[in-house]
């Protein structure tokens, strides 16, 4: 074989080494450009059905309002208690997580006593806006601990408190109603330990209660206690904050000098009790004088 020939057949082989090279890279660099197949996406949970649709389940309702408790850690309300003799008092609830309570108490005539508990600085303050005097005292780490997680020290009721009190054995759907341009599901169910009827409009949007109505029903009359405006949400700092014209004074300085203690007017208003019936000025325990 002469020179010219095994040049040749070389330059062959070269070109077929090349060819073959060339096309393992390309075969590489076609693996890499390749996308890998897209990840299968995580399922996600299926959004919480609307009170207001159809079909309504009540098991299911009752079992998603409850999960949704932790909403109503901060929020706001107002109430009105009225009886058969029509004698009315009315008032508003305001909660923030961590912080505390602001409660006020009044008749048909206005605010007749305010009362805001801070579980920040472990206090309770009654003051009337009237009178433009107050006295405080100095909570326990035992109310404070209690108050934290829990308004019944306080003779009041919340709108996740009546969560509680819920079964969908007993409760009955009454359909849906339009509440200040808002689709509601309205239930009803019986309050067996406190001998009521209590009635919830359920936002349709929201999933949560937007008024509750509590008929309470014994020998001598008939009480309705209707919540009301309810709203969700942190509220304002200076809900908290007690007006710079109202004079405060510590119980502990009033009981060592009687003298010093003001007088609070205005305190016999009624706000709603655990059994929905009128009390007097909010009795919180664990106060320090």
């Amino acid at each position: 074989m002469n020179r010219k020939t095994w040049l040749s057949m070389i330059l062959i082989i070269m070109l077929i080494l090349t060819a073959v090279t060339a096309a393992g890279c390309n075969s590489a660099d076609s693996r890499e450009e390749t996308p890998a197949p897209a990840s299968s996406t995580p399922a996600t949970a299926e959004p919480s059905p609307s009170p207001t649709e159809s079909p309504f389940v009540m098991a299911t309702f009752l079992s998603t309002l409850k999960e949704d408790a932790g909403k109503f850690d901060s929020m706001s309300f107002d109430y009105t208690i009225t009886d058969e003799t029509n004698n009315f008092s009315q008032g508003s609830v305001w909660r923030q997580s961590g912080k505390g309570y602001k409660i006020e108490l009044g008749n048909a005539d206005g605010i007749t006593q305010v009362s805001i508990i801070d579980l920040t600085e472990k206090t309770s303050v009654t003051y009337s806006p009237d009178a433009k005097t107050g006295i405080m005292f100095t909570l326990t780490d035992e109310a404070v601990e209690s108050l934290s997680t829990s308004s019944s020290d306080m003779n009041i009721l919340l709108p996740a408190d009546y969560l509680e009190m819920i079964s969908a054995d007993t409760a009955e759907d009454l359909g849906v109603e339009t509440l200040d341009g808002e689709e509601c599901r309205v239930i009803q169910y019986p309050d067996e330990i406190n001998e009521r009827t209590v009635k919830m409009w359920v936002s349709g949007a929201s999933g949560l209660p937007v008024k509750i109505v509590m008929t309470s029903t014994n020998e001598d009359d008939t009480t309705e206690t209707e919540i009301i405006n309810i709203k969700y949400g942190d509220l304002p700092a200076d809900v908290f904050t007690v007006p710079a014209d109202v004079l405060i004074t510590d119980a502990a300085l009033a009981s060592a000098s009687p003298s010093a203690s003001p007088t609070v007017s205005g305190l016999e208003s009624a706000e709603p009790t655990a059994s929905g019936e009128a009390s007097g000025e909010p009795a919180v325990s664990g106060q320090e004088e």
